[in-house]
């Protein structure tokens, strides 16, 4: 969240990405935790 405040005026793509990445770590960390519940 720091990182993506910092970013904010100098590189806006950049923070794209590393949103984009970082919601997609969330979507697959709980994913995986679904999965070991399961079984």
């Amino acid at each position: 969240m720091y990182i993506i405040l910092y970013d904010l005026n100098t590189a806006n793509f950049r923070n794209m990405r590393i949103n984009l990445l970082y919601s997609c770590s969330i979507y697959v960390y709980h994913y995986l935790k679904l999965l070991k519940k399961i079984p």
